[in-house]
Parts: C-alpha cells; structure tokens; sequence
C-alpha cells in the first residue's frame, strides 16, 4: 500500500511525466498505476475511510471520495480533486489485504470492509481498517470480481514459481 508522494509511490501521469502529490484541480491524470495494468472494474464516487488507524498520521483522517480500480493484483483509490485532503491515491495490494467482508446495511450504502497491512517504505507503518463504501452501487459486483482476481493471481504467481524451481 501506497501513500502517494511517498517513497515507492505511483504518480499520476499526465504527459509523459511522473508526478508524486496533489494533481491540480483543473488537470485530469491520465495514469494512476502502471502502464502495464489493466482495469478490470471502475466504480466512481466511492468513499474511503479508515476505522482504525495508524497514529500521528493525517493521511487516514476523514472520508475521502473518489474512483476505485481494480487490478489483477490490487485495488487502487484516486482522491477527488479536493485541496484539503493530503492524501491523492491509496493502493492496496491483494497480499496486504486481509478479514474483508461486504455489508449490506438498510438505511446505507453497501460497504467492504478490510483491513490492509503497510509495506515496508510506504509511507506508514502497521495496519489499518478501511471501509468502501460505494454510493451509486456495484459493491457485491466489485467484491466478487476482487476475490476471483485475487484468487487468479495467487494461482499465477504459485505456477510461476513452481516452473523456475522445477526449471533449475
């Protein structure tokens, strides 16, 4: 996981060049994650939280809003354009994200709820509890695209391995 203008994090792309931090509110970002990612799902106007955080960071404080992608290896969160909010994307890696569950509560958005563990030189330590909660729809649709995309690059990177080892 990624806090943007950190050691190791992904800029957003706009014209060839790389940029770590805020993108300015009259420029759109053309690339959040690597070139060789593919989307497999986008869902606009998802709120981020943080139930449970690490202390003395402002990066986790506040629900943030914007747009959710999802990769073959990670989930990946792009702020909206709002000059109070440090914090500009969020990954999370697939390998990092553990406990997660999708609710579905009356009077509310449904939400998936997780928590994800820090890597090392991410720009924070330990863990932390992070809610999803998608205001126009397509959690449960998110979920279960997550799990199979999840579940497919574990058995990838297992065969990958388990073909160079047999190789040697």
């Amino acid at each position: 996981m990624v806090l943007d203008g950190k050691p190791g994090a992904w800029g957003a792309v706009r014209g060839g060049r790389r940029r770590t931090g805020r993108v300015g509110a009259g420029s759109q970002p053309l690339r959040v994650f690597p070139a060789f990612s593919c989307v497999l799902k986008q869902c606009e106007d998802v709120d981020l939280s943080f139930l449970q955080h690490p202390e003395g960071s402002d990066f986790f404080s506040g629900t943030k809003r914007g747009t959710l992608f999802l990769t073959p290896y990670r989930v990946i969160f792009v702020t909206s354009h709002s000059v109070n909010d440090p914090m500009f994307s969020f990954m999370m890696p697939f390998d990092l994200m553990s406990n997660c569950v999708i609710e579905q509560p009356v009077f509310a958005p449904n939400y998936i709820k997780g928590t994800i563990q820090a890597t090392p030189d991410g720009g924070w330590e330990g863990q932390a509890i992070f809610k999803l909660s998608f205001r126009k729809g397509g959690a449960i649709e998110f979920a279960e695209l997550m799990m199979k995309a999840s579940s497919a690059g574990h058995i990838f990177w297992q065969g990958y391995y388990m073909s160079n080892v047999v190789s040697l």
